[in-house]
């Protein structure tokens, strides 16, 4: 699994995207080959010459939609084993999370899920990264997709 660290105080993500990329401590990109719950803390160097589609960003803003009820699934149930304080980068931890293997199922799952989410709509685990990536650097792009999951939600 690879993930993108983002401050989860930026002013830039709204509430949703704030809580689906700072959900456990940081972004989840979900993995390719497998969908492990090891880290390795890779990050993927955003794009700065990709245009993002209509489509694309439809695409996005629909998984990010999507995914957030899954995540907030998955955190309150790992809340709950935590006594309400889930430690930063749980989902993350390198070796496994031996003392906690519920845990580590948990993250698993919302892995999972959330990666078919991502099949759903035509999205690769780079493309979502980049576009996050995108979003965070550039506040136009940032209205857009806050735009079209406005105009989602209304549907």
């Amino acid at each position: 699994m690879q993930t993108l660290p983002l401050r989860c105080g930026s002013s830039l993500m709204s509430k949703s995207l704030k809580r689906l990329a700072c959900g456990f401590g940081l972004l989840t990109i979900f993995g390719l080959s497998g969908l492990t719950t090891t880290a390795q803390a890779q990050v993927i160097a955003p794009s700065p010459t990709t245009t993002l589609s209509n489509s694309q960003l439809s695409s996005y803003a629909q998984a990010v939609l999507a995914i957030e009820p899954i995540r907030l699934k998955y955190y309150r149930q790992a809340q709950k084993m935590f006594s309400g304080q889930v430690p930063r980068n749980s989902c993350l931890a390198e070796p496994k999370n031996l003392a906690s293997p519920r845990l580590d199922n948990l993250c698993s799952q919302y892995f999972n899920e959330s990666t078919q989410i991502l099949k759903k709509y035509d999205l690769t685990p780079e493309e979502f990264n980049n576009i996050t990536q995108q979003i965070h650097a550039n506040p136009g792009l940032y209205q857009r997709v806050q735009y079209e999951m406005m105009r989602l939600q209304k549907k």
